[in-house]
């Protein structure tokens, strides 16, 4: 009897002090497991390169310190996608003629005085003297509504602040789909995605005062809704001679030739402007490979490029309408007052 309880307690020690080996090994486990993901999230936050990953660890439990240090870093880092200080802006976008996705708007160029008899209108050199070119945000696009019947909505444009004298200039727009710097004459045709046609509303009055001060022409240029435009249409899509007797144009023409493409701009139904593709000063290549040169051509970029002559004033509750033959895209649009 008692041989055989002493071997019952041995038996007793040996599970307990393999219970206790047991809890120490996974112990060991789980603090070593611990130092390791701290390392982990250290080294991640240090060479700034998994601060989401840290974040998910720490909100998991592992060592708050770190999860102190990865916040901060999140609030200091602008690669962080997670949150911001205040509500970010919508990408502008337009629709594509025939394609379900949008063009998303980046920047917007517009190129002054491109034709003659308008640079003689407003007192200027016809001469082909170099272009220049002056900027509107983005956010100043105004998708036109009548490319799409189904909407039933009228496209509006408020009129705006500080003028008395709004103008319009109706434009053909280059929209880029390759982005590039310095681009040659003959390449440029393989930059652009497509075409829209859109009015350069200008506060004729601002701009006026800018002139004679030597000053730039923001104001009078790139105020809310001043790009009223229609929906994209991809190159493939322009055709130059369609609407103008010329029923041999199979559209495999180089597009940025414009043959003698008629853009008309009218107000009340009342013809104000009415020239040619053609008589441009510096045709669609030129114009993209000059600017190329002095800015990074992005997608998404849109280049206004200059109007013809007839520009005038605009009044609350006229009606503009304005387009280019062959092109399958117009816009219209309705001054209101503004809000």
């Amino acid at each position: 009897i008692a041989v055989s309880c002493k071997h019952r307690a041995q038996v007793q020690l040996s599970f307990w002090a393999n219970i206790n080996i047991i809890f120490i090994i996974i112990s060991y486990m789980s603090f070593t497991s611990r130092l390791v993901v701290s390392s982990w999230i250290y080294k991640a936050r240090s060479l700034n390169a998994s601060n989401h990953l840290s974040t998910a660890l720490c909100r998991l439990g592992y060592d708050n310190r770190y999860c102190n240090m990865t916040t901060a870093t999140n609030r200091s880092s602008s690669s962080s996608l997670s949150s911001f200080v205040v509500t970010p802006p919508t990408i502008p976008s337009l629709p594509v003629v025939g394609v379900d996705s949008l063009f998303p708007v980046h920047r917007i160029y517009c190129v002054g005085r491109n034709y003659a008899d308008h640079a003689l209108e407003m007192g200027g050199d016809p001469s082909r003297e170099p272009p220049f070119f002056f900027t509107k945000p983005a956010d100043a696009i105004v998708p036109s509504n009548n490319n799409n019947a189904s909407s039933g909505v009228t496209t509006v444009v408020p009129y705006p602040l500080a003028t008395s004298d709004l103008h319009h200039e109706i434009e053909l727009v280059i929209a880029i789909g390759q982005e590039g710097t310095n681009i040659s004459v003959e390449d440029s045709e393989n930059h652009i995605y497509g075409y829209a046609v859109g009015v350069d509303l200008t506060r004729r009055d601002l701009q006026t005062i800018a002139k004679k001060a030597s000053r730039p022409w923001d104001s009078a240029k790139a105020f809310d809704h001043s790009a009223p435009i229609s929906s994209i249409v991809p190159k493939s899509g322009f055709k130059p001679g369609k609407n103008n007797g010329n029923d041999d144009n199979d559209g495999d023409n180089n597009q940025s030739d414009c043959s003698e493409a008629r853009i008309w701009l009218s107000v009340n139904g009342q013809e104000r402007q009415n020239g040619k593709l053609s008589q441009m000063t510096w045709k669609i290549p030129e114009i993209v490979s000059i600017l190329s040169r002095q800015f990074h051509l992005q997608p998404g970029d849109l280049i206004f490029t200059g109007t013809p002559a007839g520009v005038g004033p605009l009044q609350k509750g006229d009606l503009v309408q304005g387009g280019v033959d062959g092109l399958e895209a117009s816009v219209e649009f309705t001054i209101v007052t503004s809000s």
